[in-house]
């Protein structure tokens, strides 16, 4: 089992501290590629452990329930040491303690920030964590490839009359069958896809028109995307917004392979608006950046993060009732990897300067 280690002390040396300690789940998952389960449960953004990295060792604060297993089936072949606190009780004035002992110490969690001994991570932690091992990859490659080819399989299956509720829980119970975990479906229908941009599924019935949105991951790393469907033949006016909405995709995927940070890119799809002569309503139709072991942020909260080769990005622009949405990675090469986007589903071909980008179109049911 492999551990970044090396990657995590040199960038807690460039902050001139003394160590790093992590307790949020994401970051966890990084740490171990994916290969150490952090978690208590599946709805905590903090992890059932923290873990110290020093210079010399590595430490495990843990509630003593759990220090048995943590040691004999989950850290077996690492030399950590443990400390324990009472299951009951709060870890923060041990960790303030170590924060005491041992000098600035390099913390992602928020409750530590201002605390005598700890700094808070910064964007040049964010941009190390982006970058994703070849291991890492083909898991990514692997759950992109299923939830869109599972979705795909699903489709024969819908029909009129349908709620979106029981869409949802039937696709949630393939996919969680295939191995992956779902943290978000969005099932939305008719005239409420024209109302939101991004829903929930409800008790409403299928009548038309119907869009279904997925986020979901494996080990800690994660995709996302979007597919519309139809049932009889699509009216022409929502074929003139999705090839909008499939052009400012397009764009946006161009702007990242052919720029250096996420501000380029924030500024870039402004200007794409007003090359494709589209009036731009919201300043929300801007969703997406990086993924991976992160929850996908807007472009506006990453600005200063650098693109870099082997990371991935889930980017989902919307416009009037349309939405283009998948999730791509940058290859050692420069070029673009869509990794849900696979053989199955309809597609157009969408032209910016020299690149061909394929977007999936609206099936029609």
């Amino acid at each position: 089992m492999t551990m970044r280690l090396n990657t995590v002390r040199k960038y807690y040396q460039s902050r001139n501290a003394n160590g790093a300690l992590f307790g949020k789940v994401s970051n966890i998952y990084w740490l171990f590629e994916g290969n150490i389960d952090p978690r208590m449960d599946l709805f905590s953004d903090r992890g059932s452990f923290f873990i110290l990295i020093l210079s010399d060792r590595v430490l495990i604060i843990c509630p003593t329930t759990i220090y048995r297993r943590l040691k004999e089936e989950v850290f077996t072949g690492f030399d950590f040491e443990y400390l324990e606190y009472p299951w009951y009780g709060d870890p923060l004035p041990l960790l303030e303690k170590l924060g005491h002992k041992f000098g600035t110490i390099v913390t992602d969690l928020p409750e530590l920030r201002g605390v005598k001994g700890y700094i808070g991570v910064d964007d040049s932690f964010y941009s190390e964590k982006m970058v994703l091992s070849e291991r890492e990859l083909t898991r990514l490659r692997a759950v992109g490839k299923l939830s869109e080819s599972m979705l795909y399989e699903f489709s024969p299956e819908l029909s009129p009359g349908l709620t979106e509720i029981e869409i949802e829980k039937v696709l949630r119970a393939l996919l969680n069958e295939m191995g992956l975990e779902v943290p978000f479906i969005g099932v939305c229908s008719d005239e409420r896809i024209t109302s939101y941009s991004q829903s929930h599924s409800t008790e409403k019935r299928v009548k038309r028109y119907l869009r279904i949105s997925l986020t979901t991951q494996k080990q800690g790393l994660r995709v996302s995307l979007t597919r519309f469907f139809y049932f009889g033949t699509i009216p022409s006016e929502l074929i003139t917004v999705h090839e909008k909405a499939c052009a400012l995709y397009a764009h946006l995927a161009f702007d990242t392979l052919n720029s250096e940070t996420m501000e380029e890119v924030y500024n870039k799809i402004h200007r794409a608006y007003s090359v494709l002569g589209l009036k731009r309503e919201k300043q929300e139709l801007y969703v997406g950046g990086h993924t991976g072991y992160v929850d996908r942020s807007f472009l506006v909260y990453t600005r200063n993060v650098k693109i870099r080769p082997c990371t991935a990005y889930a980017y989902g622009i919307d416009y009037e009732s349309a939405r283009s949405e998948d999730t791509f990675l940058i290859k050692n090469d420069g070029n673009a990897e869509f990794l849900t986007l696979g053989e199955d589903f309809p597609k157009i071909v969408v032209k910016v300067e020299n690149l061909k980008v394929f977007r999936p179109w609206i099936m029609e049911l």
